[in-house]
This record gives structure tokens, sequence and C-alpha cells, in this order.
């Protein structure tokens, strides 16, 4: 019964990836139809006004004032920077770690049931909970 059920379930998600690649791509715009779209592209449109260029750097003069917050802002752009860092690995060098272990070949369905602790190991707090009566009742 599972087996056919997961069958059925991949046949109707194919059907309906299937159906949506069919949708053209005239349609998919169609909604923009009727907003007020820019008819012209200009090489500048991409480029956007920085908040230092609308505002006054606010943060510098309070910065000779205040030490605490001047090491707080270094610190944050220490981690904002060590951040991008480590963004930029690739894909690959994260998972090449991964490489020379004895990972499996095959997934199966039951990969992620495991077993419980009271399938290890003896139930340690049922003959306390009959000689401690408030244990019992606490649990």
């Amino acid at each position: 019964p599972l087996l056919s059920a997961a069958l059925k379930a991949r046949e109707v998600a194919e059907k309906s990836q299937s159906e949506v690649s069919h949708v053209s791509e005239s349609a998919v715009v169609a909604h923009l139809a009727d907003l007020n779209q820019p008819k012209q592209e200009y090489l500048d449109d991409s480029v956007s006004l920085g908040s230092g260029d609308l505002f006054d750097d606010a943060v510098a003069p309070m910065l000779a004032t205040k030490p605490l917050l001047s090491a707080a802002l270094k610190a944050r752009e220490v981690a904002e920077k060590s951040q991008s860092e480590v963004s930029h690995v690739s894909e690959s060098a994260v998972v090449a770690h991964l490489a020379d272990l004895n990972q499996p070949k095959q997934e199966y369905l039951d990969d992620s049931v495991s077993l419980g602790s009271g399938d290890l190991f003896d139930d340690a707090v049922a003959p306390m909970l009959a000689t401690k009566p408030l244990l019992s009742a606490a649990l």
C-alpha cells in the first residue's frame, strides 16, 4: 500500500510539473500588462542612492564620546567580514570533507527511523517509583 501511494504521488507531481511547463511566457507576464511599467530601459536604472548620499553620518560624532559603541561596531564589522568570507566557499568545498568517509550510496525508506532509548536500555525509573511516592507523584 505504501509503494502504490508513493507511485501515485510521483505520477501526480510529474503531471502537475508538466502542466506548469506548458504555460506560455506571455501568460506568466500577463498579470503585469495593466500596470505602469517602463517602456524603455536606461543604463542607470540599476544605480541607487545609498543612505550616505541622503543622510548625514550620525554615528561618527557619537563614536568619539562612546568607546563601547565604537568597539561594538568594530566587532560587528569583523563578524560580517568573516561571515561573508565563509559564504564565498563553494558548495563542493563544503561537501568535500565528506568525500573520503564511508557514505551510503543508496537511501532507504527507514533511514530516518531511529531506536529510542527505551529500546536500548532498561527503564531505570520504574523500580525507583515504587519506593519513592513523592517522585512518582511528581512524574
